[in-house]
C-alpha cells in the first residue's frame, strides 16, 4: 500500500473550476517537500487534468473514424503524462512512506487484535487498497485497459465500482465516523507510535488520510479518461452520470475536508520527550548533582564549640564546624562544605554502606538498629562503617543525625540565562531542540534549518547550533545574568508551552531561560514570516514571548524512587502552568541520595523538518518514582493551510 504519501487536496484540485496551466517542469520533482506545501503544489497538476479534459473533449467534438487512432493516441499520451507526474509525487514521499509503514501495525495481525481503532483502519485501508486496480507503469497502458476502467460504470449509478464506492464506504467513511464518536479518547493517537515515528499527532492524521485522497485521485483519472477515450471512439455514454459521478465527488471532498478539520480537534498540536529503548546516563538523560542529598553527621560538628546541648531536629540550616572526634565516623567520611539542612533523628546505632569515590552519591545504603533501611540493600563495595551515638559525662547525649546537603561544591546545578536564536539573517528558523550539559551548565539547544517558500525546510541547512561555551568561573560571566544557580530556595523550574498557535504569521526562532521569582521560566522567541516566499520579514523586530502565570501548581515529588530504576512506560505527569521543584529522592527508598527530577536530553524533532510555532517544557516519568523534565515542540498551524475555502469554489463544466 502506499500508505500516507499523497495530499487531500488532489481530489478537489482536480474538480475545481478551470486555473492557468502551469507545465510540469516548474512542479520541481526531484525537491523533497513536507506535506503542507505539496497540497499548494499538487494544484497544478490537478488544473492540468481539468484543463486537459476540457480540451481533449472539445477536440474531439463528434467520432470521426478518420481521426479515430489519433485522437485515442492523444487521450492515451496525455493520460500517461498525468500518471508521470503523480508516480514522481509518489517517489518523492517513498523513504518517508517505507519509514513511517515501518512503524505502524504489523497488517499480518487480524483486525480484532488492534488496540486502538485508528490502528484497525489502517490495516483495512491496506486490505481494500490491495483489490484496487494499479497503475505500476502507465506507460505499459493500452486503450483497451483504459476503457476497461469504465466497464463498472452501470447506467443506474453514480458511482463506479470498485473504483470509488469501495473506497469511500471502506476508508473515508470508517475514518469520519471514528473522528464523530462521542468519545474521542478511542481516536486518539497512540503517543507511543508518535515517539516511534517522531511525529505531530495531527501530522500522523493527515497523512493517513491522504493515502485515502491518492486511492480516490486515481480512480478519477482512471474514469476521466476512461470516458474520454470512449467518446473518440465512438461509444455514447450519458453526461449525466458523467456529471453525477463529479457531483459525488464534491460531496464526498466536503465530507473529507470537515474530517480532518475535525480531526485536527482531537489531537494536540505539540510531541513532547519520549521514553528511549535504554536509559543511558550523558546520552538520553542527565542529571543535577549535589543539589540535595541525604547527608549523616553528629550534632558535635555541627557547633563551633563541639557541645551536645541540641537535638537534631533544631538543626535546619546549619555549618559544619569540624570533626570533633577524630575516632568517630566524621573522619572516615567525605564532610559537607555546604549547608546542611532539614536534620532529623532515626536512631542511635546503624550501619552504613559509603558509595565508591568515583560516585556522585555519598552512601548506597543505612540500615538502623530499629529496623528502619534507608536505600537499596545489596553488597557493599566497600567496608560498611558502623556508626554509633555516644555520651559525654554520661548525661549529654551525641546524636547522629540524618540530614540533607546542599553543597555547591562540584555541583551540576547551572541553567543558561543567556538567548540562544537561530541564524535569523540567513533565514533560518528553530526546527527542533534538546537539552545538553556543557561545563556543568544546562543548555537548550536548538536545531535550525534555512525557511523556503510554503514552509519548508532545506533540510541540507539543518544543523544543531552550537550552545555557548563557558564556565561559571570565566571572567565577566556573573550569577543571574548569564547562568541561574539553583538552591533550596529557588530550585523550582516552570512546565509550560509557550506557543502562538493557532497564529499563522509567526515562527519560533529562538528559545531561552528567564527567572520569575525564583522559578526557571521558559521564554521563546518568534518573528513574522511570508508563507508564499519563506522569507522572515523584519528580521531585526523579533518578539519575545513567554507564558508567565501566576498562582502555579507544585507537583508533588516527596518520597520518590531513582527515575531509571522503573521498568514501566512513561506517562506525562504534568499539565502546562504546572511547576516542580528540584529535590531528593525519598529517604527509605534510596537514602535522599538522587537529585530529581532528572534531565531529558534526546534530540526532539519531527521525522522530517518543519518550521514550529511554540516551545515547551513537561515532566515524564512513572508513579513512584522521579521523572524527567522534558522539552515539547509544537506544530505550525498546519489546518490554516488545507484549503478549506475552496469548497465553496468548486465548480463544474458540465457536459
Amino acid at each position: 500500500m502506499q500508505l500516507f504519501q499523497f495530499a487531500i487536496s488532489l481530489q478537489l484540485l482536480l474538480i475545481v473550476s478551470h486555473a492557468s496551466y502551469v507545465p510540469p517542469n516548474q512542479l520541481r520533482p526531484n525537491e523533497i517537500r513536507p506535506l503542507m506545501p505539496y497540497i499548494l503544489d499538487v494544484k497544478e497538476i490537478g488544473n492540468k487534468v481539468s484543463i486537459d479534459i476540457v480540451e481533449l473533449m472539445k477536440e474531439s467534438k463528434e467520432y470521426d473514424d478518420k481521426k479515430l487512432k489519433e485522437h485515442q493516441s492523444k487521450v492515451l499520451q496525455h493520460f500517461k503524462n498525468i500518471n508521470l507526474l503523480v508516480d514522481e509525487i509518489e517517489q518523492r514521499y517513498a523513504n518517508i512512506s517505507k519509514k513511517i509503514n515501518s512503524t505502524t501495525v504489523d497488517h499480518h495481525l487480524d483486525e480484532g487484535l488492534f488496540e486502538y481503532e485508528i490502528e484497525s483502519l489502517v490495516y483495512e485501508m491496506d486490505r481494500i487498497s490491495n483489490g484496487f486496480p494499479k497503475i505500476e507503469n502507465a506507460q505499459s497502458y493500452d486503450i483497451s485497459t483504459l476503457k476497461s476502467f469504465t466497464d463498472a460504470l452501470p447506467e443506474d449509478s453514480a458511482l463506479g465500482k470498485p473504483l470509488n464506492k469501495a473506497f469511500y464506504t471502506g476508508m473515508v467513511e470508517p475514518l469520519r465516523n471514528y473522528i464523530q464518536k462521542e468519545k474521542a479518547s478511542k481516536y486518539n493517537i497512540n503517543d507511543q507510535k508518535m515517539c516511534k515515528l517522531q511525529m505531530f499527532p495531527r501530522q500522523y492524521i493527515y497523512l493517513m488520510y491522504l493515502d485515502v485522497a491518492l486511492s480516490e485521485l486515481r480512480a478519477l483519472i482512471l474514469v476521466e479518461y476512461s470516458l474520454v477515450i470512449r467518446r473518440v471512439s465512438g461509444e455514447a455514454f450519458p453526461n449525466f452520470q458523467r456529471n453525477m459521478f463529479r457531483l459525488n465527488y464534491r460531496r464526498t471532498l466536503e465530507n473529507n475536508l470537515n474530517t480532518i478539520h475535525n480531526a485536527f480537534d482531537f489531537n494536540k498540536p505539540y510531541i513532547s520527550g519520549c521514553q528511549p529503548p535504554e536509559q543511558i546516563h550523558k546520552v538520553t538523560y542527565d542529571v543535577i548533582t549535589n543539589l540535595l542529598q541525604g547527608y549523616v553527621d553528629n550534632v558535635a560538628n555541627l557547633n563551633t564549640d563541639g557541645s551536645c546541648s541540641q537535638s537534631c531536629p533544631e538543626y535546619q540550616n546549619a555549618r559544619y564546624a569540624s570533626c570533633y572526634d577524630q575516632d568517630e565516623f566524621c573522619s572516615q567520611q567525605p564532610k559537607c562544605s555546604g549547608r546542611i539542612m532539614k536534620c532529623g533523628f532515626v536512631d542511635s546505632d546503624m550501619t552504613v554502606c559509603q558509595s565508591p569515590g568515583n560516585s556522585t552519591r555519598r552512601y548506597e545504603y543505612i540500615e538502623y538498629a530499629n529496623g528502619e533501611h534507608f536505600g537499596k540493600r545489596k553488597s557493599c563495595q566497600r567496608s560498611t562503617n558502623k556508626v554509633e551515638s555516644w555520651r559525654r559525662w554520661l548525661i549529654q547525649k551525641c546524636d547522629y543525625c540524618f540530614c540533607l546537603c546542599d553543597q555547591e561544591e562540584d555541583s551540576d546545578r547551572y541553567f543558561n540565562l543567556r538567548e540562544t536564536k537561530s541564524d535569523i539573517a540567513a533565514n533560518k528558523v528553530v526546527t527542533g531542540i534538546r537539552f545538553v550539559k556543557k561545563n556543568r551548565v544546562f543548555h537548550l539547544q536548538i536545531q535550525q534549518g534555512k525557511l523556503l517558500p510554503r514552509t519548508l525546510i532545506d533540510e541540507s541547512t539543518l544543523e544543531w547550533k552550537p550552545v555557548d561555551d563557558y564556565k561559571i568561573t570565566d571572567p565577566h560571566v556573573s550569577a543571574g545574568i548569564d547562568y541561574h544557580k539553583l538552591s533550596y530556595e529557588n530550585r523550582s523550574i516552570n512546565l509550560d508551552a509557550v506557543d502562538r498557535y493557532p497564529e499563522v504569521t509567526r515562527l519560533v526562532t529562538g528559545v531561552g531561560f528567564e527567572v520569575i521569582e525564583g522559578h526557571l521560566n521558559l521564554r521563546v522567541h518568534y518573528n513574522n514570516f511570508n508563507f508564499e516566499t519563506g522569507e522572515l520579514v523584519d528580521t531585526d523586530k523579533g518578539v519575545w514571548f513567554n507564558q508567565e502565570k501566576y498562582g502555579r501548581e507544585k507537583i508533588d515529588l516527596e518520597n520518590l524512587d531513582v527515575p531509571t530504576r522503573s521498568e514501566d512506560n512513561w506517562k506525562v505527569l504534568s499539565k502546562f502552568g504546572q511547576y516542580v521543584e528540584f529535590t531528593n529522592t525519598g529517604m527509605r527508598q534510596d537514602a535522599a541520595q538522587t537529585t530529581i527530577p532528572y534531565i531529558d536530553t534526546q534530540e526532539l524533532t519531527s521525522l522530517y523538518p518543519v518550521p514550529l510555532s511554540g516551545i515547551g517544557l513537561s515532566y515524564q516519568g512513572t508513579s513512584g518514582y522521579g521523572g524527567y523534565v522534558t522539552p515539547v515542540i509544537v506544530q505550525i498551524n498546519f489546518g490554516y493551510y488545507i484549503p478549506r475555502a475552496y469548497r465553496d469554489s468548486i465548480t463544474f463544466e458540465e457536459d
